[in-house]
């Protein structure tokens, strides 16, 4: 490999796995989102449907 090209195959690599790694965070991120609502609505029922104690003082 010529020294010249060396640089930017390393630079090309490097931010072509660094795009694959956001692309996958940012899939990660959307999902996470999306299950917001449905994951807040289920703990919302969770928290009122525990009954409270009644034998505290």
């Amino acid at each position: 490999m010529p020294v010249q090209t060396a640089p930017t195959t390393e630079f090309e690599t490097y931010f072509g796995e660094v795009s694959d790694y956001i692309a996958c965070l940012d899939k990660e991120r959307a999902r996470a989102v999306a299950k917001a609502p449905a994951t807040t609505d289920a703990y919302s029922t969770f928290l009122t449907t525990i009954p409270a104690p009644k034998d505290l003082p």
